[in-house]
């Protein structure tokens, strides 16, 4: 194990290798947002001024709500790893290094789980860290490269309870990847969670002791809640007193779906040629032998298949957003891919197993062979990828995917002087993005009304990143921050402070209920400031303290671990003897 372990470290080392090399900091469409979010929390350890909800370092110092609606533990994780390096560049190289650990070390585990062989198990850890669902990351600093590195943690109890007539749920099991899951990336859970359902379904026809199933499944559902309870509880805290814009809606679902190609690999379009081959191969074997195959390697393939199914082009996507509104939330159809490149994977070494087993040495070579050529000509791939990147590091003008119209600097030699330096501050203030994710809206308008009409990007540029009425801007110790300008005359200005409908908001000397403020369509503070000084300090304040919230959790968290730990000692000295 420990070997194996060693083999993907050297792998997710050849696969960052060239960003060492070269130094170059990924510039990716979603860079700026999760740097800002990483940020943030950084600045809070730093000067030790906390507040669970506000931005008041990264997005401009707006207050606007991020990180707890979007993964708050693994940002604070992050924060952490920012605060250790104080660099963007080795935060960036360290932090993809371990999303690839993690994404190969999860499989590995998984494909040990359902009983591949060592070697064809490191395979399949080292073929999902090349697969494009995890480069998302490492490629385009997309956090959903994050959820898919931990993804497969969640099909371990999954395949248990094919396994295990007799107890198909362990609670504790099942809570664990799946609240890891919430607390890292929110979409990838959700996606993980519908993947097993058929896996849970299929145990429950085949156990005799439903009621057992039942209550098992009802402890696990707890303690999923209990130690997620802070981000679920900051989604029902802030989606229910506001209107909140949702994340961008992707004009075209259709042509944001996945297909097998001959090119390279894209998350977002393409499988490329390496998986292309795997997941066709594996389609094709699960088809022309599905009679003979186990119970549980057809549900494998059965919901591996669907999921690509679903990412797919195959689907009129653009026909069911227009009748159905409510699936535009998934932005991407392309999101499906994870659950079959998993899967498929899976599957793929199963069937390599299969004839491995029954074949002579020649036969079993060239398997091998097979499978040994194909996971290196992907780590090849993803390689030449990272020196490629490397080359656009170096050209001028300065490639930084979609941030190109968002650059704040004059010249591309500014942008990587600024991304290198020991301010990491200034990084924030070259690239810019107008993001709106998670905005308090009106409601006047739909959230697609929003953008289709309302513009919300600009609005947040005008209105947030662009204004500089404010001259002094003080983050307070009880987390709540103060702004400080001096009018010439008495007018109508509008902040650039966002304001929720639990906000606290002192308007000079005058405590104000967030509710009778005035606000913009994306709620930004709207005011009638005095000639001379004022002085804004805006806070937030839940409904239910987040000590409150935290407290539980831990003690959850604790409690299983503990429970963890006392029942590896008792199994091995009482019952190993």
């Amino acid at each position: 194990m420990l070997i194996s372990i060693f083999i993907i470290l050297i792998v997710s080392f050849i696969i960052v290798s060239p960003q060492i090399y070269q130094k170059y900091i990924v510039l990716g469409h979603d860079v700026m947002f999760h740097f800002n979010r990483f940020y943030d929390l950084y600045r809070q350890i730093e000067t030790g001024h906390f507040n669970y909800f506000q931005s008041n370092y990264g997005f401009d110092n707006s207050g606007r709500i991020i990180n707890a609606l979007y993964g708050y533990d693994s940002a604070f994780f992050q924060a952490i790893l920012l605060y250790i390096t104080k660099s963007w560049l080795k935060f960036q190289i360290i932090s993809s290094f371990l999303c690839l650990v993690t994404s190969g070390i999860t499989m590995y585990a998984l494909s040990k789980k359902i009983g591949i062989s060592n070697k064809f198990a490191v395979l399949s850890g080292i073929l999902y860290m090349t697969s494009a669902c995890v480069n998302y990351y490492v490629r385009y600093q997309a956090f959903t490269g994050w959820g898919a590195a931990f993804l497969p943690l969640i099909f371990i109890p999954a395949m248990y309870a094919l396994q295990n007539k007799e107890k198909p749920i362990n609670s504790i099991y099942l809570a664990i990847p799946v609240a890891i899951l919430i607390n890292v990336h929110i979409m990838s859970a959700v996606m993980g969670v519908l993947a097993i359902i058929p896996f849970y379904l299929v145990s429950f026809v085949q156990t005799k002791k439903k009621g057992q199933w039942i209550k098992d499944a009802f402890v696990a559902v707890l303690l999923v809640v209990l130690m997620s309870l802070n981000t679920l509880y900051s989604y029902y805290e802030v989606f229910s007193s506001n209107k909140i814009l949702s994340p961008f809606i992707s004009k075209s679902m259709f042509l944001d779906a996945f297909n097998l190609s001959i090119t390279g690999p894209s998350f977002q379009k393409s499988a490329g040629v390496i998986f292309s081959i795997i997941f066709l191969i594996t389609i094709a074997f699960s088809i022309l032998n599905w009679q003979r195959q186990t119970r549980g390697k057809k549900v494998i393939d059965s919901v591996g298949i669907s999921f690509l199914i679903l990412s797919s082009t195959l689907l009129p996507w653009d026909f069911l957003a227009n009748h159905f509104t409510f699936i535009s939330i998934i932005q991407f159809p392309s999101r499906f891919s994870v659950i079959a490149y998993i899967l498929l994977i899976i599957s793929f070494f199963l069937n390599i197993k299969g004839l491995y087993e029954m074949g002579n040495d020649k036969i079993k070579l060239i398997i091998g062979s097979m499978a040994l050529a194909l996971t290196l000509l992907s780590v090849v791939s993803i390689h030449n990828i990272m020196v490629e990147n490397a080359k656009n590091w170096q050209v001028t003008p300065l490639v930084t995917g979609d941030n190109k119209n968002d650059v704040r600097v004059e010249s591309m030699e500014e942008v990587r002087n600024n991304f290198r330096s020991e301010d990491l501050g200034k990084a924030l203030q070259t690239i810019s993005k107008g993001t709106p994710d998670y905005l308090p809206i009106s409601g006047e308008y739909s959230n697609k009304e929003m953008y289709e009409k309302r513009r919300p990007y600009t609005m947040y540029i005008n209105e947030v990143i662009k204004n500089d009425i404010v001259t002094k801007k003080e983050v307070l110790k009880d987390g709540s921050i103060s702004l400080n300008w001096k009018q010439a005359k008495k007018e109508e200005v509008i902040l650039p402070i966002i304001i929720y409908n639990h906000s606290t908001v002192k308007i000079n000397d005058v405590n104000l209920p967030s509710k009778n403020v005035n606000k913009t369509e994306i709620g930004s503070l709207k005011m009638t400031a005095k000639k001379g000084q004022n002085h804004v300090i805006v806070g937030y304040q839940p409904k239910i303290k987040m000590s409150i919230i935290l407290s539980i959790k831990i003690v959850t968290v604790l409690s299983v671990f503990l429970y963890l730990i006392v029942k590896i000692i008792v199994t091995k000295f009482f019952f190993n003897n």
